[in-house]
């Protein structure tokens, strides 16, 4: 997983309970904002808005399905940033 966190296009944190856990060097680039200002908080700030966070949440909790989930709209430390390559947070559900 090291790894993946170092050379992966997109930036990646790592959640439980919707709280970021761990976060790689290009999600910190993407956002705008430092490792210490991301670790222990909410992600809400990273999604675009109140609903998006709720709708995200909703899909992520709900049964599996073989549908494509549909993409999310994030923000970053200067407001929205482009979805070129969109974080992806992981979540562990352990």
């Amino acid at each position: 997983m090291d790894g993946l966190f170092r050379t992966a296009p997109s930036g990646i944190g790592t959640v439980i309970d919707r709280v970021l856990t761990e976060v790689n060097d290009r999600l910190c680039r993407t956002t705008g904002y430092a490792p210490d200002e991301m670790l222990g908080r909410s992600a809400r700030f990273l999604y675009a808005d109140q609903d998006e966070y709720e709708r995200v949440g909703r899909e992520q909790s709900g049964p599996s399905s073989a549908k494509e989930p549909e993409p999310s709209r994030h923000a970053g430390s200067q407001g929205r940033h482009p979805d070129r390559h969109p974080p992806q947070l992981l979540s562990d559900r352990a």
